[in-house]
C-alpha cells in the first residue's frame, strides 16, 4: 500500500470516528450544525453585485425549518454585514432577519409548508418592507430602485433554491449554493490581497479536470467569480480554456492537468500587472489544493444517490405490489394435504388382480356388498400400516377369491402409486408455500427500499459484548458462530449453531451468519431475513442447516426484540435473577409450515439487563448455575465462565452482551 493510500485510508477512519462521536452526542452534534449554519450564512453576506451587497444569508436563514441552525445562519449573516457593509446595512438586515425569524416561531404550525412557494415569498415580501424605507429616504433613485428589486427578487429565488438544497438535496440546487458559497468567500482576503473565492475556486476546477463535465464545472465556477467581482482579471475563459486543453491533450496524472490550469491562468492574468501577482498566488494556491484532495470525492461528484433514490422509489413500489400480487396467487393455489383414499386403492387393485377372473361377477356384482364391507373394515389396518398382508381380509373372502395373491399385490401397487402421488402433491405444496414467502419478504423489501431510510436517533446506548467458543473434546475448530454488527439505530447480535461439528458445521453457521447480515445491512427487515433463510435451506435439500439466535435493539432506546430459530434457550439476566427465554424448536429449512417458524421474544436492556445466548453444547442447569454465579462479571469474563462449566461432548458457546449509557444518555 502506498503512504498516499495509507494516509487517506486514516484520515477516512479519523473521519469516521469524529462523525459517530459528533452524531452519538446530541450537544455537539447541535454546536456543529449551529457552527456550519453560521459560518454558511457569513459566507453568503459576501456575495455583492458591482452595485452592492446581495442578502442570501438572510436567503439561508429563511430556507433553514426554524431551529438553532436558522437562528445561527442569520446570526452569521448579521456580524458578516457589520464587518463588511457597515452599520446601515447591518440594521436593515438585522430588522428583515428578526422578522422571518418571528414569523417562523410564530407560525411554524400554520404557515402551508406543502407550498414551496410561501416560505420563500413571504422572507421577500419581510425584507422587501424594510428596505423600503431606504428607498424613500434615498428618494427612489434609479440606481437604488433597481438594487432594491434586485435584492428582494434575489432572497426571494434564493430562498427557494436553497430550501430544496437543505431538504430534498437537489443536485441542481446543491451547486448553485456551493456556488453562492464560493462568490461569498470572495469577501476574505489573505495575506498578500489573495481572495479566498479565487483558491476555493481553483481548486474547484483543477480537481475536475479530465472529467466528463470538466467545461460545465469550468465555466459556472468562473462565472460565479465574474460575475462577483473578484477578481480584477476575467477568469472564465482561463478556466475553460484549460478545460478544454485538459480534454483534448492526453493528460492521464493529475499533476500535470494542474500545470495546464497554471499557465492557462498565469498567461491572461499578467496581461493585468497589477493583479498578476495576487492572482497568480491565489491559482497556485488553488492548484495545490486540488492535487491535495482525495480521488475519493469523484465518487461522490459523479453520483447523485438522493435524486436517483427518488427517481427509482416508484419503480421500487410497482416491484413491490406486483411480487405481492405473486405471493397471494401462489398462495391461493395451494391444495391441502391429502391421505390416501381406500376407495381410490381398492378399486384401482380390483382393475389390475380382479378384471379378468371369472370371479369377477361374483364378487363386485353379486355379492358387492359383502365384498366392501369385507374390504372397509381392513382398509384402516392396511393405510396405517401402509401395506396390506394376507390376513387383513376376512376368510370368506380369502376362501372366496381365486387371485387373493395377485389382489394383495395389486391393492400393495396401488397404495404405493397413491402414497408416491400425495407425497408428491405435498412437496409440490410445500414449495408453493416457500416460494410464496420468498416474493413476500422481496414485496416488503423492495416496499422499504421504496420508503427510504430514516434518519436514526442519536445513540444513548452502547453495547459491551464478549463471546467465546470451544470445539467438541476442546478442539479450535468450533461449529459455532457469533458477529455482532450496527445497521442505523439496530444492533444486531448473531450466533448461529452450525449443524454437526468441525469444519463443515463451521462452514454453514459462516454461510448463515453472512447471509443474514448481508439481508439486514442492505434494508430487509429481520424477520423477512430470517424466513429468507429458511426458504434457502428448504429449497436447497442438502441436509445442512444452521439454528438461528438474532438479537436486535435499539440504541436509541435499548428495547428490541430476540428472534430465536431452532436455538438452545437463551437467557436474560435481571440483577440475580435468571429468566430462561425461548424453547425447542425445529431449525430453519425442516418445514414450511407456517406454525413452525422462529419466535420473536420482545426485551428490554436499558437497565443493565445482561442477555446470555448458548448454543445447544452447553448443558442448561450448568448454563444457569455459572450465570447466578458470576453475574457481575464482565461480558468477556461471564461468556469464558459458560464454556468452561459446560461438558466437552459438543462445540459451545456463548455470546454476552449488556448496555452501558453513553455521554449523550446521562
Amino acid at each position: 500500500m502506498s503512504l498516499s493510500s495509507l494516509l487517506e485510508e486514516k484520515l477516512g477512519a479519523a473521519r469516521r470516528s469524529v462523525l459517530r462521536r459528533i452524531a452519538a452526542s446530541a450537544p455537539l452534534g447541535l454546536l456543529v450544525r449551529g457552527a456550519l449554519a453560521c459560518c454558511a450564512g457569513a459566507a453568503l453576506s459576501g456575495v455583492r453585485l458591482p452595485g452592492g451587497s446581495l442578502p442570501l444569508g438572510l436567503a439561508l436563514a429563511a430556507a433553514l425549518p426554524f431551529g438553532a441552525a436558522s437562528v445561527c445562519a442569520l446570526l452569521g449573516a448579521v456580524g458578516a454585514h457589520a464587518l463588511l457593509y457597515g452599520l446601515s446595512q447591518t440594521l436593515s438586515v438585522a430588522a428583515a432577519g428578526f422578522l422571518i425569524e418571528t414569523e417562523l416561531l410564530l407560525f411554524r404550525e400554520l404557515l402551508p409548508r406543502d407550498k414551496r412557494w410561501f416560505l420563500p415569498a413571504s422572507a421577500a415580501v419581510l425584507y422587501g418592507m424594510v428596505e423600503f424605507l431606504e428607498l424613500l429616504q434615498a428618494h427612489f433613485a434609479p440606481d437604488e430602485t433597481l438594487l432594491f428589486f434586485a435584492r428582494v427578487g434575489m432572497l426571494g429565488v434564493s430562498a427557494w433554491v436553497f430550501t430544496d438544497a437543505v431538504t430534498s438535496r437537489h443536485r441542481g440546487a446543491r451547486i448553485y449554493l456551493a456556488l453562492c458559497l464560493l462568490a461569498g468567500c470572495g469577501a476574505a482576503v489573505l495575506p498578500g490581497g489573495v481572495r479566498l473565492s479565487v483558491v476555493l475556486g481553483t481548486a474547484a476546477v483543477g480537481f475536475c479536470l479530465g472529467r466528463a463535465d470538466a467545461l460545465r464545472a469550468a465555466a459556472l465556477v468562473g462565472l460565479a467569480l465574474d460575475i462577483t467581482g473578484v477578481c480584477a482579471v476575467p477568469l472564465t475563459p482561463c478556466f475553460a480554456l484549460a478545460a478544454l486543453l485538459c480534454g483534448v491533450l492526453p493528460l492521464k496524472t493529475r499533476l500535470m492537468r494542474a500545470v495546464i490550469l497554471l499557465a492557462c491562468c498565469g498567461g491572461w492574468l499578467l496581461l493585468r500587472q497589477d493583479a498578476a501577482i495576487a492572482g497568480m498566488a491565489g491559482a497556485v494556491l488553488g492548484a495545490v489544493l486540488a492535487l491535495l484532495l482525495p480521488q475519493r470525492l469523484e465518487r461522490v461528484l459523479d453520483t447523485d444517490a438522493p435524486d436517483g433514490a427518488a427517481a427509482a422509489a416508484p419503480g421500487l413500489e410497482q416491484a413491490s405490489v406486483l411480487l405481492g400480487r405473486i405471493r397471494r396467487l401462489l398462495e391461493r393455489t395451494r391444495t391441502q394435504e391429502g391421505a390416501p383414499q381406500s376407495a381410490a386403492v381398492f378399486d384401482r387393485a380390483a382393475e389390475l388382480a380382479c378384471r379378468g377372473c371369472t370371479g369377477w361377477e361374483m364378487c363386485w356384482e353379486t355379492c358387492a356388498a359383502d365384498t366392501y364391507l369385507a374390504l372397509s373394515g381392513a382398509a384402516g389396518r392396511i393405510l396405517q400400516r401402509g401395506k396390506m398382508q394376507p390376513d387383513d381380509l376376512p376368510p370368506f373372502f380369502r376362501a372366496r377369491c381365486c387371485r387373493y395373491e395377485q389382489f394383495t399385490g395389486a391393492v400393495n401397487q396401488a397404495l404405493d402409486e397413491q402414497l408416491a402421488r400425495l407425497q408428491y402433491q405435498n412437496r409440490l405444496t410445500e414449495l408453493s408455500a416457500v416460494t410464496a414467502e420468498q416474493y413476500g419478504c422481496l414485496a416488503a423489501f423492495l416496499h422499504a427500499l421504496a420508503q427510504g431510510a430514516s434518519d436514526a436517533p442519536p445513540a444513548a446506548f452502547a453495547p459491551d459484548e464478549g463471546f467465546r467458543a470451544c470445539g467438541v473434546r476442546g478442539s479450535s475448530v468450533c461449529g459455532d458462530l457469533a458477529a455482532s454488527f450496527t445497521c442505523g439505530e439496530w444492533y444486531y447480535l448473531l450466533l448461529c449453531d452450525g449443524m454437526g461439528t468441525g469444519p463443515a458445521a463451521r462452514g454453514e453457521a459462516a454461510a448463515a451468519a453472512e447471509l443474514l447480515k448481508g439481508l439486514i445491512c442492505s434494508g430487509m427487515g429481520a424477520p423477512e431475513a430470517l424466513r429468507m433463510l429458511n426458504g434457502v435451506y428448504f429449497l436447497r435439500e442438502s441436509g445442512g442447516f444452521s439454528t438461528v439466535d438474532l438479537l436486535q435493539v435499539s440504541l436509541a432506546s435499548g428495547e428490541g426484540m430476540l428472534h430465536k430459530w431452532g436455538a438452545a434457550p437463551s437467557y436474560l439476566l435481571v440483577g440475580r435473577r435468571v429468566y430462561k427465554l425461548g424453547e425447542a424448536a425445529p431449525p430453519p429449512g425442516v418445514s414450511a409450515e407456517l406454525g413452525r417458524r422462529g419466535q420473536c421474544i420482545q426485551l428490554a436492556l436499558q437497565r443493565g439487563q445482561t442477555l446470555i445466548l448458548v448454543s445447544d453444547g452447553a448443558d442448561e442447569q450448568t448454563a444457569e448455575q455459572t450465570i447466578r454465579t458470576a453475574a457481575s462479571a464482565p461480558p468477556c469474563e461471564l461468556a469464558a465462565a459458560i464454556v468452561a462449566a459446560c461438558g466437552a461432548d459438543d462445540d459451545r458457546s456463548a455470546a454476552v452482551v449488556r448496555l452501558r449509557r453513553t455521554r449523550a444518555a446521562v
